[in-house]
Protein backbone atom coordinates (compact mmCIF):
# COMPACT_ATOMS: atom_id res chain seq x y z
CA UNK A 1 0.00 0.00 0.00
CA UNK A 2 2.67 2.52 1.04
CA UNK A 3 4.74 1.94 -2.10
CA UNK A 4 1.68 2.54 -4.27
CA UNK A 5 0.65 5.55 -2.21
CA UNK A 6 4.09 7.14 -2.67
CA UNK A 7 3.85 6.68 -6.44
CA UNK A 8 0.32 8.13 -6.52
CA UNK A 9 1.49 11.23 -4.66
CA UNK A 10 4.65 11.60 -6.78
CA UNK A 11 6.88 11.25 -3.72
CA UNK A 12 10.04 10.35 -5.63
CA UNK A 13 12.26 10.47 -2.55
CA UNK A 14 10.01 8.23 -0.46
CA UNK A 15 11.21 4.69 0.22
CA UNK A 16 8.64 2.93 2.43
CA UNK A 17 10.49 -0.41 2.33
CA UNK A 18 13.68 1.18 3.60
CA UNK A 19 11.77 3.00 6.35
CA UNK A 20 10.17 -0.27 7.46
CA UNK A 21 13.58 -2.00 7.50
CA UNK A 22 15.19 0.84 9.46
CA UNK A 23 12.30 0.84 11.92
CA UNK A 24 12.68 -2.89 12.58
CA UNK A 25 16.46 -2.54 12.98
CA UNK A 26 15.97 0.40 15.32
CA UNK A 27 13.53 -1.55 17.47
CA UNK A 28 15.91 -4.52 17.64
CA UNK A 29 18.87 -2.37 18.64
CA UNK A 30 16.84 -0.53 21.28
CA UNK A 31 15.82 -3.89 22.73
CA UNK A 32 19.45 -5.04 22.80
CA UNK A 33 20.49 -1.77 24.46
CA UNK A 34 17.81 -2.17 27.13
CA UNK A 35 19.00 -5.71 27.77
CA UNK A 36 22.57 -4.49 28.25
CA UNK A 37 21.42 -1.79 30.66
CA UNK A 38 19.40 -4.28 32.68
CA UNK A 39 22.42 -6.56 32.93
CA UNK A 40 24.58 -3.61 33.96
CA UNK A 41 22.15 -2.80 36.78
CA UNK A 42 22.15 -6.42 37.90
CA UNK A 43 25.96 -6.60 37.94
CA UNK A 44 26.19 -3.29 39.80
CA UNK A 45 24.14 -4.77 42.65
CA UNK A 46 26.63 -7.59 43.30
CA UNK A 47 27.97 -6.99 46.81
CA UNK A 48 30.80 -7.14 47.47
CA UNK A 49 31.99 -6.71 43.87
CA UNK A 50 34.12 -9.53 42.58
CA UNK A 51 36.90 -9.57 40.06
CA UNK A 52 34.56 -11.09 37.49
CA UNK A 53 31.75 -8.59 38.17
CA UNK A 54 34.15 -5.65 37.85
CA UNK A 55 35.46 -6.97 34.55
CA UNK A 56 31.93 -7.61 33.26
CA UNK A 57 30.88 -4.13 34.36
CA UNK A 58 33.68 -2.54 32.32
CA UNK A 59 32.79 -4.69 29.33
CA UNK A 60 29.11 -3.77 29.61
CA UNK A 61 29.96 -0.08 29.83
CA UNK A 62 31.89 -0.25 26.55
CA UNK A 63 29.11 -2.23 24.85
CA UNK A 64 26.44 0.20 26.08
CA UNK A 65 28.38 3.22 24.82
CA UNK A 66 28.79 1.60 21.40
CA UNK A 67 25.11 0.56 21.32
CA UNK A 68 23.93 4.09 22.23
CA UNK A 69 25.98 5.57 19.38
CA UNK A 70 24.54 3.01 16.97
CA UNK A 71 20.96 3.63 18.13
CA UNK A 72 21.31 7.41 17.77
CA UNK A 73 22.74 7.03 14.27
CA UNK A 74 20.00 4.61 13.26
CA UNK A 75 17.29 6.90 14.64
CA UNK A 76 18.71 9.86 12.71
CA UNK A 77 18.74 7.80 9.51
CA UNK A 78 15.20 6.57 10.16
CA UNK A 79 13.89 10.09 10.72
CA UNK A 80 15.62 11.45 7.62
CA UNK A 81 13.97 8.75 5.48
CA UNK A 82 10.57 8.79 7.18
CA UNK A 83 10.12 12.52 6.59
CA UNK A 84 9.83 11.81 2.85
CA UNK A 85 6.81 9.54 3.30
CA UNK A 86 3.61 11.25 2.11
CA UNK A 87 0.30 11.21 3.96
CA UNK A 88 -2.02 8.31 3.25
CA UNK A 89 -4.44 8.79 0.37
CA UNK A 90 -8.05 7.70 0.57
CA UNK A 91 -8.64 4.89 -1.95
CA UNK A 92 -11.56 6.80 -3.52
CA UNK A 93 -9.40 9.83 -4.35
CA UNK A 94 -8.73 9.86 -8.13
CA UNK A 95 -5.21 10.25 -9.52
CA UNK A 96 -4.40 13.57 -11.15
CA UNK A 97 -5.12 17.22 -10.48
CA UNK A 98 -8.19 19.47 -10.45
CA UNK A 99 -9.38 18.29 -13.86
CA UNK A 100 -10.21 14.85 -12.44
CA UNK A 101 -12.14 15.97 -9.37
CA UNK A 102 -15.08 13.66 -8.72
CA UNK A 103 -18.22 14.99 -7.05
CA UNK A 104 -19.21 12.35 -4.51
CA UNK A 105 -22.59 13.79 -3.54
CA UNK A 106 -24.73 16.89 -3.86
CA UNK A 107 -27.31 17.45 -1.14
CA UNK A 108 -28.73 20.75 -2.34
CA UNK A 109 -28.98 22.17 -5.87
CA UNK A 110 -27.04 25.31 -6.63
CA UNK A 111 -29.23 28.37 -5.94
CA UNK A 112 -30.24 30.76 -8.68
CA UNK A 113 -30.45 34.52 -8.22
CA UNK A 114 -32.38 37.22 -10.10
CA UNK A 115 -29.14 39.23 -10.13
CA UNK A 116 -25.46 38.58 -10.81
CA UNK A 117 -23.97 37.33 -7.51
CA UNK A 118 -20.73 38.80 -6.22
CA UNK A 119 -17.92 36.80 -4.60
CA UNK A 120 -16.57 37.41 -1.10
CA UNK A 121 -13.76 39.61 -2.41
CA UNK A 122 -16.12 42.04 -4.13
CA UNK A 123 -18.61 41.98 -1.26
CA UNK A 124 -15.89 42.56 1.35
CA UNK A 125 -14.37 45.40 -0.67
CA UNK A 126 -17.74 47.07 -1.27
CA UNK A 127 -18.59 46.85 2.45
CA UNK A 128 -15.20 48.25 3.44
CA UNK A 129 -14.33 45.26 5.64
CA UNK A 130 -11.61 43.83 3.37
CA UNK A 131 -8.56 45.84 2.28
CA UNK A 132 -6.44 44.17 -0.39
CA UNK A 133 -4.68 47.29 -1.63
CA UNK A 134 -2.99 48.15 1.67
CA UNK A 135 -2.20 44.53 2.44
CA UNK A 136 -0.48 44.08 -0.94
CA UNK A 137 1.78 47.05 -0.17
CA UNK A 138 2.73 45.49 3.16
CA UNK A 139 3.03 41.79 2.30
CA UNK A 140 2.57 41.41 -1.44
CA UNK A 141 -0.29 40.20 -3.65
CA UNK A 142 -3.02 37.83 -2.41
CA UNK A 143 -2.87 39.21 1.15
CA UNK A 144 -5.78 41.01 2.79
CA UNK A 145 -6.58 43.03 5.89
CA UNK A 146 -9.78 43.04 7.91
CA UNK A 147 -11.04 46.51 8.72
CA UNK A 148 -13.79 47.90 10.94
CA UNK A 149 -16.75 45.54 11.13
CA UNK A 150 -14.67 42.84 9.41
CA UNK A 151 -12.12 42.85 12.24
CA UNK A 152 -14.88 42.95 14.85
CA UNK A 153 -16.67 40.06 13.12
CA UNK A 154 -13.57 37.85 13.36
CA UNK A 155 -13.01 38.75 17.01
CA UNK A 156 -16.67 38.03 17.74
CA UNK A 157 -16.57 34.64 16.02
CA UNK A 158 -13.42 33.68 17.96
CA UNK A 159 -15.01 34.73 21.25
CA UNK A 160 -18.22 32.84 20.42
CA UNK A 161 -16.31 29.64 19.57
CA UNK A 162 -14.11 29.89 22.69
CA UNK A 163 -17.19 30.36 24.86
CA UNK A 164 -18.83 27.23 23.43
CA UNK A 165 -15.63 25.17 23.72
CA UNK A 166 -14.97 26.22 27.32
CA UNK A 167 -18.49 25.13 28.22
CA UNK A 168 -17.55 21.70 26.84
CA UNK A 169 -14.43 21.50 29.02
CA UNK A 170 -11.76 22.73 26.60
CA UNK A 171 -8.91 24.90 27.94
CA UNK A 172 -7.79 27.85 25.79
CA UNK A 173 -4.01 28.00 25.30
CA UNK A 174 -1.91 30.81 23.79
CA UNK A 175 1.23 29.06 22.60
CA UNK A 176 4.71 30.40 21.69
CA UNK A 177 5.10 31.52 18.08
CA UNK A 178 8.46 29.71 17.79
CA UNK A 179 9.29 26.02 18.14
CA UNK A 180 12.43 23.90 17.83
CA UNK A 181 12.89 22.21 14.47
CA UNK A 182 12.69 18.77 16.12
CA UNK A 183 9.19 19.60 17.38
CA UNK A 184 8.18 20.81 13.92
CA UNK A 185 9.52 17.60 12.34
CA UNK A 186 7.63 15.53 14.89
CA UNK A 187 4.38 17.05 13.59
CA UNK A 188 5.15 15.99 10.02
CA UNK A 189 6.49 19.29 8.69
CA UNK A 190 9.83 19.70 6.93
CA UNK A 191 11.72 22.71 8.32
CA UNK A 192 14.61 22.26 5.89
CA UNK A 193 15.18 21.54 2.21
CA UNK A 194 13.39 22.46 -0.98
CA UNK A 195 10.06 21.03 0.18
CA UNK A 196 9.99 23.06 3.40
CA UNK A 197 6.70 24.62 4.48
CA UNK A 198 8.18 26.44 7.47
CA UNK A 199 9.96 29.76 8.03
CA UNK A 200 13.13 29.38 10.07
CA UNK A 201 14.66 32.08 12.30
CA UNK A 202 18.24 32.91 11.37
CA UNK A 203 20.89 33.37 14.03
CA UNK A 204 21.46 37.12 14.33
CA UNK A 205 24.60 37.04 16.43
CA UNK A 206 26.84 34.97 18.66
CA UNK A 207 24.76 35.80 21.74
CA UNK A 208 21.42 34.88 20.13
CA UNK A 209 21.37 31.19 19.31
CA UNK A 210 18.05 31.06 17.48
CA UNK A 211 19.10 29.04 14.42
CA UNK A 212 17.10 26.00 15.56
CA UNK A 213 13.81 27.88 15.96
CA UNK A 214 10.98 27.92 13.42
CA UNK A 215 7.83 30.00 13.10
CA UNK A 216 4.78 27.87 13.78
CA UNK A 217 1.92 27.86 11.27
CA UNK A 218 -0.60 26.41 13.71
CA UNK A 219 -0.85 26.04 17.48
CA UNK A 220 -1.01 22.27 17.03
CA UNK A 221 2.78 22.26 16.66
CA UNK A 222 3.72 23.51 20.17
CA UNK A 223 0.79 21.63 21.73
CA UNK A 224 2.32 18.44 20.29
CA UNK A 225 4.72 18.58 23.24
Amino acid sequence: YHEKNARRRNAANANPSLVAELYQNYGSEVHELDTLRQRRNTVAKITPPTKDSIAEGKDLKAKINAAEISVRGLLKQLESEAVHLPNDTHPLVPDGFNNVVVRMSEKNPFPSFPFEPRDHIQLGTDLGILDFETASKISGPKFSMLRGDGAMLEIGIVQWILHKLRNKGFTPILTPDLAHSTVVEGCGFQPRGEATQIYRVQNDGEHHNTADLCLIGTSEIPQYC
